[in-house]
C-alpha cells in the first residue's frame, strides 16, 4: 500500500522481505533455458512432417542446431568446430571419442579438460605440418631465408606451447580422475606430502614410512 504524505505525495510502500528474495532467485536463474524437452518435441513433430515448406524445413534445421549446441559438451559438437572439411570433422571426433572413452570422462570439467586436451594436440599436429613442409620442399630438397627463419621460429613456439597445454591439462584430469584417499591415522606426528606418504613419529625411534598407492 502506498502512503500519502501532508502535501499529497504519494510514497510507495517497502518492498517486502518475501518479494525481494522471489526477485533474487529468480535472478540467479539461467537467462535461457535450458530444458531440451520442449525443443525434442518441435524437433520430432517436424521430422514427422513429410510435407514441410521451406520455412518449416529452416524452423527444423534452426531447432537441430539449437539442440547440437546445447548438448556440445556432451556430443563434441564445440570441438568440431576448430577444424574445416568434412574428413578433418570426423578425425577429430574419432580422436575425442576415442580420449573420452580412455580415461572415462563424463563430468563437466572432464569433457571440457578432454575438449582441450584434443584442441591443443590438433593444433600441435598442424604446426608439425607446417613446419615440414616449409623445410622441404616437393623434390626433397631444402632451401631457407630469413622469412623462413622467422615462420619456423613462431612455429616451434606454436608446437611448444601446444605441448605444455597438453601436458598441463592431461595432468588436471588424471588428478581429477584420481580416487579419493581416505586415511585414519593415530600418531603423535603425521602429514601428508605431495606423494602421499604419512610419517608416523615417536621419541628417539627411526620414523617409519608408509607409502600408499593409489589404486
Amino acid at each position: 500500500m502506498a502512503n500519502n504524505n501532508k502535501k499529497g505525495v504519494v510514497v510507495p510502500a517497502p518492498a517486502s522481505e518475501e518479494r525481494i528474495t522471489n526477485i533474487s532467485e529468480r535472478l540467479r536463474e539461467p537467462i535461457y533455458s535450458t530444458d531440451d524437452r520442449k525443443l525434442i518435441a518441435k524437433y520430432l513433430q517436424s521430422v514427422a512432417n513429410k510435407h514441410k515448406t521451406p520455412k518449416q524445413q529452416e524452423t527444423e534445421n534452426q531447432i537441430s542446431s539449437k539442440l547440437a549446441h546445447l548438448h556440445g559438451l556432451e556430443n563434441g559438437y564445440f570441438l568440431s568446430n576448430i577444424s574445416k572439411g568434412d574428413d578433418k570433422v570426423l578425425a577429430l571426433t574419432k580422436i575425442r571419442q576415442d580420449f573420452v572413452k580412455e580415461y572415462g570422462c563424463k563430468s563437466p570439467s572432464e569433457l571440457m579438460l578432454a575438449d582441450k586436451i584434443v584442441s591443443a594436440y590438433w593444433r600441435n599436429m598442424r604446426y608439425e605440418l607446417y613446419l615440414h613442409r616449409l623445410i622441404e620442399k616437393d623434390d626433397g630438397g631444402y632451401s631457407f631465408d630469413q622469412l623462413k627463419i622467422n615462420i619456423m621460429k613462431e612455429l616451434h613456439r606454436g608446437i611448444e606451447l601446444a605441448g605444455r597445454e597438453i601436458s598441463l591439462n592431461l595432468t588436471l584430469l588424471k588428478e581429477l580422475k584420481q580416487p579419493k584417499l581416505n586415511v585414519k591415522v593415530n600418531a603423535e606426528t603425521a602429514y601428508f606430502a605431495q606423494n602421499q606418504q604419512v610419517i608416523n613419529e615417536k621419541p628417539n625411534e627411526e620414523p617409519p614410512v608408509e607409502t600408499i598407492k593409489p589404486k
